[in-house]
């Protein structure tokens, strides 16, 4: 039986996005498609490695999911957990497995935590593929479920010169659909992120974009451009905690102008020396008004913190993360 790693998932964005990273590891990453070839394949790597990383869309298959529990007794799991959700994969009460959750919450019992996972309870159709309330509370307080923030996609992007074209920028959506459950998810972020669109639209040079949907969505390599153009960028909670546009502002070397994290991120950015964190509007027209009073700080700050993301963030860095802990742990 091998011991070399493999990952496994049906998710392309999965695929792309920490592609990179396994391929620096040496560790194979499988695109698998919803057919029984590839349930031929998935049964054939249990048979053939030590220890396999799942990614949580394999359960979204009930073949796949089920053919994961028969070989749990015999073969180690790593599970990577890249949804928005706070809930937490069943899966996780066998001992033979490794959990990595994308947005590890640093309370718990902070109201809004505790509001987002009962909503997330609450939507989840299939209920069963979870832990309940309580298990999910008390696997958050234990120490067998690890934190694995977002990274961004690699991209050829050239940092343009000292010269900004602009003092702030905003690029948001707002992913509007009028049910239920997005009103209650998400009218407090609808209702923050346009009245952080109204403050930063009243500075010069200013680039704001607020879109109702992801299919307004600017083109990827004109987005990075605009981030790169700008001193600095803001990046506000959604409905999720961890968000791309967390990484990318850094990794297009600006300052990085955030809402104070409700999750724990391992080497995550010094605030005056990367970014600057906000919780109030108040505060975040203070920082911007002292980031844009000093140019030449902000491209300084915005060097410092590419530098940083691209050694402590990038797809590479998540990977290695990954490996070092199942290592540890073996």
């Amino acid at each position: 039986m091998r011991s070399l790693l493999i990952g496994v998932t049906t998710s392309k964005y999965a695929y792309e996005l920490l592609k990179d990273g396994f391929d620096y590891q040496g560790i194979n990453l499988l695109l698998l498609k919803n057919n029984p070839s590839s349930l031929i394949k998935l049964k054939n790597l249990f048979s053939d490695y030590k220890l396999l990383i799942i990614f949580r869309d394999i359960f979204n298959n009930k073949n796949f999911e089920s053919l994961v529990y028969k070989v749990l007794r015999k073969h180690k799991l790593a599970i990577i957990d890249l949804e928005d959700d706070l809930l937490i994969h069943r899966i996780i009460k066998y001992n033979s497995v490794l959990y990595f959750k994308r947005e590890f919450p640093k309370n718990i019992f902070n109201k809004k935590v505790l509001y987002r996972l009962i909503l997330d309870i609450i939507k989840t159709k299939d209920k069963t593929s979870f832990l309940n309330f309580y298990d999910t509370i008390r696997m958050y307080k234990s120490n067998i479920i690890f934190p694995f923030p977002l990274t961004y996609f690699n991209h050829r992007i050239e940092i343009l010169s000292n010269k900004k074209k602009y003092t702030v920028s905003y690029i948001v959506s707002l992913h509007f659909k009028p049910n239920i459950f997005n009103i209650l998810s998400r009218g407090s972020v609808w209702k923050k992120r346009i009245k952080i669109a109204r403050l930063v639209s009243k500075y010069p040079a200013c680039y704001v974009r607020v879109s109702s949907t992801h299919s307004y969505k600017i083109e990827h390599e004109k987005y990075l451009e605009i981030l790169s153009s700008s001193l600095c960028s803001i990046a506000p909670h959604s409905i999720s905690y961890d968000t791309f546009r967390y990484w990318e502002i850094p990794y297009a070397g600006t300052v990085l102008v955030a809402e104070k994290p409700l999750t724990i991120i391992p080497n995550n950015f010094i605030e005056g020396k990367h970014a600057f964190f906000f919780k109030s509007l108040s505060e975040l027209k203070s920082i911007i008004e002292y980031i844009i009073s000093d140019p030449d700080l902000a491209i300084k700050i915005g060097k410092e913190a590419r530098d940083f993301v691209l050694k402590y963030h990038s797809p590479k860095a998540r990977v290695e993360y990954l490996v070092n802990i199942i290592k540890s742990s073996s």
